[in-house]
């Protein structure tokens, strides 16, 4: 059993810090690189972990025992913009032009 701890508390600790991280920022990346609507389309992924940390913050200060569980909503709240910034990627990828020569 402390075999499976000692795994287990680092990967919920790369989930817990590493996932918001990631939200927030990715789509800045690739807001510096991506142009035109690609741009505007990072951006827009964004916006469930602001939503998220916006309903934190507001929540917090109606009521401060409120949100216990936040970084687990954090959590929730990042992959629906992650997955939207993949999904992106992997679109945009096949449509970029090709640098080089043939």
């Amino acid at each position: 059993m402390g075999v499976v701890n000692e795994l287990l508390l680092p990967i919920i600790g790369i989930l817990v810090l590493g996932m918001p991280f990631l939200a927030c920022l990715l789509p800045i990346l690739a807001m510096r690189r991506w142009q035109g609507v690609w741009r505007w389309l990072a951006a827009l992924t964004m916006a469930p972990i602001a939503y998220d940390i916006l309903r934190i913050v507001t929540g917090l200060a109606a009521d401060p025992t409120s949100h216990n569980l936040f970084p687990l909503e954090m959590i929730l709240w990042s992959a629906p913009g992650l997955f939207a910034l993949c999904l992106l990627w992997l679109i945009r990828l096949p449509l970029r032009p090709r640098s080089g020569t043939s």
